[in-house]
């Protein structure tokens, strides 16, 4: 009995070890893009004329871009010039270069020059990108970073191929969790 009782006693343990190294039960939020949102830290800003585009970071060299995990985005921050629409856009990379958009949030209006937070809730699969849809962005300097634009902006269900690249840091993220 006392043989019985320790086999279960390790397998209880193990089992509650599995369970508590599990992203998903630690419920681990993670960042998707910079985590530099700060007015002060603007270098310039970027421009699509008096037409939406979906801004996206391609690479962020110790940051994340792509989804790690499938799960939903809850929030997300940009920093805005002025007064202007934006919505956040999950992006999903298909054959040949392309990309689909597969999902967008409501759209968040900023009042002035500011760093601003908005709620969500937007579905993402492990590996998708996330984008945001806008007639500007706000960026960094930084040339170990690549990014990618969609102008006219990717729509909801649209797949193709950015229409250009560059090498600056974007001013928006969103926090995803499980």
């Amino acid at each position: 009995m006392e043989i019985a009782a320790r086999r279960f006693l390790c397998l209880c343990l193990l089992a509650l070890g599995a369970v508590g190294l599990s992203p998903a039960s630690a419920g681990a939020a993670v960042t998707l893009g910079s985590s530099q949102i700060d007015q002060d830290l603007t270098d310039f800003g970027l421009g699509c004329g008096s037409e939406s585009c979906v801004f996206m970071q391609k690479r962020l060299p110790g940051l994340k871009v792509r989804a790690p995990f499938s799960g939903e985005i809850r929030k997300w921050r940009v920093v805005s010039p002025g007064f202007h629409d934006y919505q956040l856009v999950v992006l999903r990379k298909k054959r040949h270069g392309k990309f689909k958009n597969v999902g967008v949030s409501s759209i968040a209006s900023t009042p002035g020059a500011d760093e601003y937070e908005y709620a969500a809730s937007l579905p993402i699969r492990e590996g998708d990108y996330v984008g945001l849809l806008s007639d500007s962005v706000q960026t960094i300097d930084n040339n170990t970073a690549r990014t990618r634009a969609f102008a006219p902006a990717l729509e909801f269900p649209d797949t193709r191929k950015p229409s250009s690249s560059g090498v600056d840091e974007y001013q928006f993220n969103a926090t995803m969790r499980h």
